[in-house]
């Protein structure tokens, strides 16, 4: 098959375009010695080259073809990308729609877990807890161990401490209490007991005191002259005892 030569061709619109050899172009020409062809005269007859009407040689300019795929604005497929990006993030919404959940509980039953308390056996056991209640109940147990002492009540002594605290201190029998009771009453004067503050710690209470009073004998057992002011901090450990809070354990710093 002959194959037509690249060249301005008549592309049977009244108009020279050129052929590339292959096909049509978006190159057009109009020689400026004529017009194009009228209606009813032919591209030869009006001095246009015509491609010869052989095999191989361009048809007539359809306004298709290799012309318009050429000239014809090309489609974005940007589009494509924003469907496969929508994709993937509603894929990454819907797993950590599923996932956050479940790591949430996981979470939340290690700290529980944690927290729980201590272990006895292979089973966790929940430490015990006390309210402001327990803690109201505590400072009452001290202030009644302070009145035992000043009115010699062994009835309030034993309600407002442990036997351990009791035999640690050797006041274990009502007597001996009642004794040393007096000696302490005899030897002092306004002795006054101000809570400074309360708190819990685990299965017990802790209640700090400032206790002051006047001496009305020096450290000889000698009488003074004029009493002289003392002041002590308590730190008082209280435990349950039965269904009351009962101080276990006393420690104090002399002022």
């Amino acid at each position: 098959m002959t194959t037509t030569p690249p060249g301005w061709y008549d592309d049977g619109h009244g108009a020279q375009r050129w052929w590339d050899g292959t096909q049509w172009t978006a190159h057009v020409h109009t020689p400026d010695a004529a017009a194009p062809p009228t209606t009813g005269t032919s591209a030869a007859q009006a001095g246009y080259p015509v491609a010869p009407a052989q095999a191989g040689y361009p048809a007539d300019y359809s306004g298709g073809g290799a012309f318009i795929a050429a000239t014809e604005p090309r489609r974005s497929k940007l589009w494509i990308l924003w469907v496969v990006l929508g994709v993937v993030i509603l894929g990454i919404v819907v797993l950590a729609a599923i996932l956050i959940p479940i790591f949430i509980g996981m979470f939340s039953h290690a700290v529980s877990s944690a927290t729980s308390g201590a272990t006895s056996g292979g089973t966790s056991t929940s430490a015990p807890t006390t309210s402001s209640a327990d803690q109201e109940d505590a400072v009452a147990a001290v202030k009644m161990y302070d009145q035992a002492w000043a009115t010699a009540d062994c009835d309030k002594l034993f309600t407002s401490t442990t036997t351990a605290f009791r035999d640690a201190n050797q006041l274990s029998d009502c007597p001996t209490f009642q004794s040393i009771s007096n000696d302490f009453t005899d030897t002092k004067d306004n002795y006054l007991l101000t809570v400074d503050d309360v708190e819990s710690s685990g299965a017990t209470i802790i209640v700090y005191t400032t206790e002051t009073y006047d001496a009305l004998y020096d450290d000889a057992g000698n009488l003074l002259d004029t009493p002289e002011p003392y002041g002590n901090y308590f730190t008082y450990t209280l435990v349950r005892d039965g269904e009351l809070w009962a101080i276990d354990t006393v420690e104090s710093v002399t002022n």
